[in-house]
């Protein structure tokens, strides 16, 4: 420590030496060297003969080896690469909980549902400093909503009129640990979301709008922002028997690091339903802009059915060729490490065919298979760049998706479910998978309730290797990972939650350079009023 502060000394004495020779109005270049990784000091250029190198990544051995009472701990996060739903908690008016976990990891939530005649108001907030959010990062996390309703009867039929809002403030900071090198984050969302329902002379129609703002900082220094206005317009125009014929519009504006994005979709669209057949199409003119500047004007053209063999099975199937837009916060929240200057434009399809075979016997019982072929003009691919972040790209590619998907639960109250899906993502004219797209995904659910007050569950979920890059053949391991919940109802009021994951305490990497914690278990509190 007195070497450290000597140090210190010394080389403040230098550059205000320095600062003295400098010629007058001539400012002074001023780096930043960092020592053993913690502590930091401002020195000018010319008093440093030898630059410093940018600190490595740490090995798994170094990584298991960090004392979390010390350093910057380490959590791991919950994969989007498949669903998650450990046995969903019954809700009641006003809920309090509050957990804590290995490590310094705690949350507290809490959730305000009301129901008075025609409104209802729903309010949720969690402060969240650490868990189930970001991979390896100190961070801390806050999350409010309010949800406003108001529904009534229209006509004395069963169309109902729904006035709603939605407010939602979503904020999150944190410290990447796995990689020095790598800058500290934060990202800032809000949202305003108001939606219309009503009936008017006999026609139904909708209208949605929504303002968004995402403001992604890194260190202090460099903000994205986005802000994004949209409006949505559905309604029914006449009613031929049978058939059902209307028009549909969507607008958006955006302003993305200062450059004006525009999206917009006006088309018509028609319906015809009978006791086994369900036939829609749909077509329409879109207009967009991408953030270097390039316009896109393309038809869109969709067409699905859905056929019912008989009660218990039936058949859905989609075939569509239109623009998507590609925004800035759905990006981030895909991948928190996304390069803060991703480029925005438009996902182009080609064509996408989508077909659904569903049996469901009994209401406790399902079981569908899934097939699709896409073919995508242009398509947002994520793949690891030098700098330690997520880069963004457009290329052609072909995607081949299958899965199959099931559940069963008993009168008891237990139940199973599963999901499987295979997905060989390519680059056009090319055999290899687009970088981060797993071939497969699995996961595995089983929850059992032992008693009225007394309820587990256990999941399993594997995900196969992945590219990091369309160039090199560096690959991410596939992983395993088994997780459980239980709950005990201690009374009407209160009840015990405990949760474990990864039990195996698998090493593995979402994305390139950021390492999952292993084990994790926390142990929290639900009040119930």
């Amino acid at each position: 420590m007195k070497l450290t502060l000597l140090a210190a000394t010394v080389f403040a004495a230098a550059a205000l030496a320095q600062q003295q020779k400098q010629p007058s109005g001539e400012p002074i270049d001023f780096m930043t060297i960092v020592i053993e990784g913690k502590e930091a000091l401002n020195l000018p250029k010319s008093l440093v003969k030898v630059l410093p190198q940018t600190p490595k990544p740490y090995n798994p051995s170094e990584l298991d080896s960090i004392n979390p009472l010390e350093k910057v701990p380490l959590f791991r996060s919950v994969p989007a690469d498949y669903p998650r739903s450990i046995v969903a908690k019954d809700r009641r008016r006003m809920v309090a909980e509050a957990s804590a976990g290995l490590y310094g990891f705690a949350t507290v939530a809490g959730q305000f549902q009301t129901h008075v005649g025609h409104y209802t108001l729903d309010a949720r907030g969690t402060l969240d400093r650490g868990g189930a959010y970001t991979p390896n990062a100190d961070y801390f996390r806050s999350r409010f909503e309010i949800i406003g309703r108001y529904a009534s009867l229209v006509h004395d039929s069963t169309t109902q009129a729904i006035s709603a809002g939605h407010v939602q403030f979503d904020r999150s900071s944190y410290r990447l640990f796995a990689r020095p090198d790598a800058p500290a984050r934060s990202l800032r969302m809000i949202a305003l979301e108001l939606h219309q329902q009503d009936v008017f002379d006999h026609y139904p129609y909708s209208v949605n709008a929504t303002i968004r703002s995402t403001r992604l900082s890194q260190a202090d220094t460099i903000t994205t922002d986005e802000t994004d206005l949209r409006c949505d317009l559905r309604f029914n125009a006449a009613h031929i028997g049978q058939a059902e014929i209307g028009g549909f519009a969507s607008l958006s504006y955006r302003n993305y690091r200062t450059v004006p994005l525009h999206f917009h979709t006006i088309g018509a669209r028609a319906r015809h339903i009978d006791s086994s057949l369900e036939l829609s199409a749909a077509i329409a003119g879109q207009f967009a802009t991408t953030s270097w500047r390039a316009t896109n004007a393309a038809p869109m053209l969709e067409i699905s059915a859905r056929w019912s063999v008989e009660s218990a099975f039936w058949i859905e199937g989609t075939l569509d060729s239109r623009l998507d837009p590609v925004r800035f916060g759905e990006l981030s929240l895909l991948c928190p490490y996304i390069a803060d200057t991703a480029a925005i434009g438009v996902r182009r399809i080609s064509y996408r065919m989508r077909g659904t075979a569903t049996y469901q016997p009994r209401e406790n019982m399902l079981v569908a298979f899934q097939i699709g072929l896409a073919s995508y003009g242009d398509a947002p691919i994520l793949e690891s760049v030098p700098d330690g972040t997520v880069g963004v790209i457009y290329r052609a590619q072909i995607e081949r998706t299958l899965g199959v998907r099931a559940r069963y639960t008993t009168d008891a109250g237990d139940g199973l479910s599963a999901t499987i899906e295979v997905t060989h993502v390519t680059m056009e004219n090319s055999a290899r998978q687009v970088p981060y797209r797993p071939l497969l995904s699995a996961s595995l659910e089983y929850a059992r309730r032992f008693t009225e007050r007394f309820t587990t569950s256990v999941q399993a979920g594997y995900v196969s290797s992945r590219l990091t890059t369309r160039a090199a053949n560096e690959r991410l391991s596939s992983y395993f990972l088994l997780g459980m919940r239980a709950e005990y109802q201690l009374n009407q009021t209160l009840a015990i939650v405990a949760t474990a994951d990864n039990l195996f305490g698998s090493a593995y990497e979402r994305w390139q350079g950021y390492r999952e914690r292993g084990s994790f278990v926390a142990v929290g509190a639900v009040l119930n009023f």
